[in-house]
């Protein structure tokens, strides 16, 4: 298709060159047209045409970049309707203290497909005055299906309540999703 293209692409040059332009422009280029008047006129018509046909080619090529760039960002955004995540909060806050660790167990309501990335983070935080605080937090147990996380305290702390927020991102399970939406 391509070929054909340019074929007539050159023959319509071809004939607007021999209408209104003279094959030759001085005695030298006569005698070289005059043996061989086809290829002369060709080699005109290509000499003429060489820089457009190199600027389409770049073109063609900036576009066939571009396209396959786009093709690119579509595959991603069609995989990332598998992903998702979910979020919750856990943790207890009592007076008197509550005693520590404190540790949950998390049930996703629906599955991963494989182990989620499991990110948190305290949303609230009440110690006793005059003490240091000192807490640390555990996420451990990470499948397809939840998590373990637990709060702790040590040495003197006094620590009324403490609240985590968490997040798991992951591929959603297909099986399951088929289910969910026939």
């Amino acid at each position: 298709m391509e070929l054909i293209s340019r074929s007539i692409l050159v023959l319509t040059s071809l004939s607007t060159i021999v209408v209104t332009q003279p094959l030759v422009s001085d005695q030298s280029d006569n005698s070289q047209c005059g043996i061989d008047l086809v290829q002369c006129i060709a080699n005109q018509v290509f000499n003429k045409l060489k820089p457009k046909f190199l600027s389409l080619e770049e073109k063609y090529k900036n576009l066939e970049l571009a396209v396959n760039l786009l093709k690119q960002q579509m595959q991603v955004q069609q995989n990332r309707k598998d992903f998702r995540c979910i979020s919750g909060k856990v943790g207890q806050i009592r007076f008197p203290p509550p005693s520590w660790p404190y540790t949950a167990k998390v049930t996703f309501q629906s599955p991963f497909e494989q182990a989620p990335t499991v990110t948190f983070g305290f949303y609230l935080l009440d110690n006793g005055w005059g003490k240091n605080l000192r807490v640390n937090t555990d996420v451990s147990g990470v499948t397809t299906t939840g998590f373990q996380i637990s709060i702790n305290t040590w040495k003197d702390t006094t620590l009324y309540g403490a609240g985590i927020r968490w997040m798991a991102c992951g591929k959603q399970d297909s099986h399951n999703d088929m289910l969910n939406n026939p």
